[in-house]
């Protein structure tokens, strides 16, 4: 097993929108031989998901630093990634009495630090940012159509997954929207790709060091924040000042996105939905 051999700054960050009673975002960062995050989150309509959603993120978690990861290019295939961690937090939730089978309806992203580089690896919507060393910036947004991603939970669940196929058949060629946009050092937009797939393509994003510095992973949550007026405020431009350190020390993120929602509230700016992001300094 390939194990890291430089100190890797790692932290995560996740808050309550005003929107809900309950946070139903969880985000982890956990450094050592394999440095790792995640975030995760449940769906407001399924029942216990902000439980479901922590399962799911220590799920991840365990089968990262306890698996024999290979000698391949990346720690993982993404299918079998998904299946490990699927099995897992549905083992995990069958010991909870009370919870049912949609307490897993969660979406989860988790970065790696592997073989010099920052794989990602999204099972649903989000998004991730990449800062370049040269000082450009990548974000890519995952979209699902109709707000209907293709949770875990319907992997091992062959009634559930017949029955999105089926809801999301009209839409099925572009269900899913990726958009790439790429800053030039100056914030400007350099080019924007928008790319369709399928709810079954693989959602797999390697950033290596010698390129990047830095890589967060994000929910869609940070696409929820709106103005006094209620207009929205644009994800790319949240991503970037989000991910803005001043500081690479400790609890990095957590101070700057404390910061940021700060200063957010004195603009009048809140999120309505759940919020959580997870960063890494390579």
């Amino acid at each position: 097993m390939t194990r890291c051999e430089k100190p890797i700054a790692i932290d995560a960050y996740y808050a309550i929108g005003a929107a809900h009673k309950v946070c139903e975002d969880y985000a982890l960062a956990k450094g050592g031989s394999i440095p790792h995050l995640v975030v995760a989150d449940g769906c407001s309509g399924s029942a216990h998901s902000d439980v479901g959603a922590r399962i799911l993120a220590w799920s991840a978690a365990s089968v990262i630093t306890c698996s024999d990861i290979g000698n391949d290019k990346v720690p993982f295939g993404y299918d079998e990634f998904g299946r490990l961690v699927n099995i897992i937090a549905t083992d995990a939730m069958n010991t909870l009495p009370g919870l049912r089978r949609e307490a897993l309806d969660a979406t989860a992203l988790a970065a790696i630090y592997y073989r010099k580089a920052a794989h990602v690896y999204a099972y649903g919507d989000g998004v991730i940012v990449g800062r370049r060393r040269d000082g450009e910036i990548v974000v890519i947004e995952i979209e699902y159509a109709h707000n209907m991603p293709f949770y875990l939970s319907y992997w091992g669940d062959c009634e559930r997954r017949s029955a999105y196929h089926a809801a999301s058949a009209p839409f099925e060629q572009g269900a899913v929207s990726e958009t790439t946009t790429f800053f030039a050092s100056d914030g400007s937009v350099r080019d924007t790709l928008i790319n369709t797939k399928q709810p079954d393509d693989e959602f797999i994003y390697s950033f290596d060091e010698k390129k990047y510095e830095m890589v967060a992973v994000l929910s869609d949550g940070v696409g929820s924040f709106v103005d006094g007026d209620g207009e929205r405020i644009k994800i790319n431009g949240l991503a970037t000042n989000l991910t803005d350190l001043k500081s690479h020390r400790g609890e990095f993120i957590q101070r700057r996105a404390k910061r940021e929602l700060k200063t957010l509230a004195k603009q009048g700016v809140s999120h309505q939905d759940d919020f959580s992001i997870g960063a890494m300094l390579m």
